[in-house]
């Protein structure tokens, strides 16, 4: 009997000293990729942080998005007739200043 509780005692200390926690951290960024599907559409596939929005509109130099802009408020994938975009130029911009992204595409790129 004595045999059989040293036996569980040690395997008990054996599974304690087994056991340990480990901790993952995943950090994900944001990131966009903008591209021209055809020369009518815009894709738009983007990761954005919490309560963040981007904006989306044509310029010839996107340093800074007008008023009537559209906004993508959340990640996703998004497909965006170029009719609808405010503006003029050559470039599709996209922008989110809370995350650090700007990034265009020349507007005859789908051609």
């Amino acid at each position: 009997m004595r045999t059989v509780a040293l036996f569980a005692l040690l395997a008990a200390g054996l599974m304690a000293a087994d056991s340990k926690s480990t901790t993952l951290t995943i950090r994900v960024a944001p990131e966009a990729l903008v591209t021209m599907e055809g020369t009518e559409t815009v894709s738009v596939k983007i990761r954005l942080s919490a309560k963040s929005q981007a904006q989306l509109w044509i310029a010839d130099s996107c340093s800074a998005p007008p008023g009537a802009s559209q906004t993508i408020a959340q990640s996703g994938s998004y497909t965006i007739p170029v009719a609808t975009l405010s503006g003029t130029g050559s470039l599709v911009c996209l922008s989110d200043a809370s995350d650090g992204i700007l990034t265009s595409v020349p507007l005859n790129e789908g051609q």
